[in-house]
């Protein structure tokens, strides 16, 4: 079973998807797992988390997607501008949802804009959309408004605040407008905002099947009994 990784190269504005081979995605599963293997090979020795270098990756966990309990998890993998080290950080949340529904098992985000963008990502398809009207604003009405009206089960959005936007190098990501998840801990929202990137929409209509169906219906008949 293959994936796909959707790369964004925000210097230039561009974007392609790249073929994940199934070996790694078997290996390394999904999440925090993909995401810091993405990392360790992409991320070069000594770059500065805040410039240009860094990667910020959005990972999402295996269960993304389906109807499995507890599986609307994603990651997000950078470097650290808090730790000068690796970091991870996960959320809950339709995000990871959406990604999968669009067709990629991460997005992996490099390079900075000239000015405040938020992408959107619709399937295949990434658009580029000016948020200078954004920069600034408090993150849950930006993320309203990135939304265009749409319900939550329709698609999902990150974004970030002031505390991103200024590179405060504890600032987190929040995910999912007014219910206020977080990607907390180690400065992702600063890298983020490094980027000049104040947010994400993500859409898909794909549908996801499990690869081994019976043993799908196991698991969740397994973690049904665990919570009775």
């Amino acid at each position: 079973m293959e994936g796909q990784i959707l790369k964004v190269d925000l210097s230039n504005r561009s974007y392609e998807v790249e073929k994940l081979p199934g070996d790694i995605l078997r290996k390394y599963i999904g999440g925090r797992g993909l995401g810091a293997h993405l990392l360790y090979n992409r991320v070069s020795p000594g770059i500065d988390p805040l410039s240009e270098e860094n990667h910020l990756i959005f990972a999402a966990g295996p269960g993304s997607g389906t109807d499995l309990f507890f599986g609307a998890k994603s990651a997000v993998i950078t470097k650290s501008p808090l730790t000068n080290i690796y970091l991870y950080t996960i959320s809950s949340g339709t995000f990871s949802h959406q990604l999968r529904k669009a067709g990629f098992w991460a997005l992996d985000i490099v390079g900075a804009a000239d000015s405040p963008v938020y992408l959107a990502i619709n399937n295949g398809d990434v658009s580029f959309v000016d948020a200078a009207d954004l920069w600034g604003m408090e993150v849950g009405r930006a993320q309203e408004l990135m939304m265009g009206g749409r319900p939550y089960n329709k698609a999902a959005t990150v974004a970030i605040g002031s505390a991103g936007e200024k590179m405060v190098v504890l600032a987190a990501i929040m995910a999912d407008g007014y219910t206020y998840r977080a990607f907390g801990r180690g400065g992702a929202g600063a890298v983020m905002g490094s980027k000049r990137l104040k947010g994400i929409v993500a859409s898909g209509d794909g549908v996801i099947e499990p690869a081994d169906k019976e043993g799908f219906r196991a698991v969740k008949r397994a973690i049904t009994e665990n919570i009775k």
